[in-house]
């Protein structure tokens, strides 16, 4: 068989494993990723120019890391982790299912942060 086998990680940064692609704004790209040490999905967001980001990218990143920690609300996606890894700065975001649809009219593709997304489907608790 040629190609990517299904459920076979793109890469793996840290203690995550990229599944696929399921967003990007104007600073980040977001995956689907398995940690693996709680065997858990995970949205994870990096910078987009990797290793390559300059000084500013870097400071905004941060920025956002730290404010998406600070907020507590059920409509808003908890930051599990900061980290980085080879030069690549990462943010690890809870996952919500069916949420991250590049196909919606209004999808994660149209914003910047994970942070930003509202959970329209995350049952009432």
């Amino acid at each position: 068989m040629t190609g990517r086998e299904v459920g076979t990680p793109l890469a793996a940064i840290g203690d995550y494993d990229l599944l696929e692609p399921i967003a990007r704004g104007g600073m980040g790209l977001v995956y689907r990723a398995r940690q693996r040490s709680l065997n858990r999905e995970v949205a994870l967001k990096m910078v987009r120019s990797g290793q390559f980001a300059d000084a500013e990218e870097v400071r905004r990143f941060k920025t956002e890391a730290e404010a998406a920690a600070r907020l507590d609300h059920p409509n808003i996606a908890r930051v599990y982790y900061v980290g980085e890894e080879r030069g690549l700065r990462y943010i690890v975001f809870e996952y919500i299912e069916g949420w991250y649809n590049p196909h919606r009219r209004h999808s994660a593709l149209d914003y910047e942060s994970p942070t930003s997304y509202e959970k329209k489907h995350r049952p009432a608790a």
